[in-house]
């Protein structure tokens, strides 16, 4: 499903990015891109899997303090998390899902990063490796091992297996570190005909 295989590494990103991660080895360009308070960029994402070949898509993704996400797909959904709640918006089908994080933290404890960011090296094991890689493996089963590579003073690229077996590979095109957003750009507004699925 595109909200546990897609959704929940960029909202461990987004936690772990602005919330930062207390590390004495981490990279350089680790160290700079945890200081920034938000984050933007257009991103391209491959996913390839035997059933489904190889699949590409684009979009932009947001990201502020306090666990606030927006990921826009130039061609599909639209993810946004205000800190408390999630909401997935599918413009194809005009229906949208909310779900409450700390009602689903406990099925998925990848949103323990959101919830508490603190928590974030009882989930995971962080090795580092060479090249300034760094290297997420879960400490608990059914979690996705994520690397990550830096570029400058920002994140280039991010890789995990999905929950299907496919390798998700996420690129940020042109990194950038705006001004707070504020709340806005994280707030969902219903467009007319939007239908709820519970």
């Amino acid at each position: 499903m595109f909200f546990f295989s897609v959704a929940l590494p960029l909202l461990h990103l987004a936690a772990i990015t602005c919330q930062g991660l207390t590390t004495p080895s981490m990279p350089s360009w680790w160290n700079q891109w945890k200081q920034v308070s938000s984050f933007s960029s257009p991103f391209t994402q491959e996913g390839e899997s035997a059933a489904f070949g190889k699949l590409t898509s684009k979009g932009n993704l947001l990201i502020a303090k306090g666990g606030r996400l927006r990921v826009e797909y130039e061609k599909g959904m639209l993810l946004l998390c205000n800190g408390k709640q999630l909401t997935q918006y599918d413009p194809s089908t005009r229906t949208a899902q909310m779900h409450d994080l700390e009602d689903i933290s406990t099925e998925w404890p990848l949103l323990h990063i959101l919830i508490d960011p603190a928590t974030i090296t009882q989930v995971f094991h962080v090795n580092v490796q060479d090249g300034g890689m760094i290297r997420l493996s879960p400490k608990k089963p059914n979690l996705p091992e994520i690397t990550m590579e830096g570029k400058g003073s920002f994140l280039h690229k991010a890789s995990w297996i999905d929950g299907t077996g496919a390798k998700q590979v996420l690129t940020l095109t042109a990194p950038k570190a705006p001004k707070d957003p504020g709340n806005g750009p994280f707030v969902f507004i219903p467009p007319t005909g939007t239908k709820w699925i519970q």
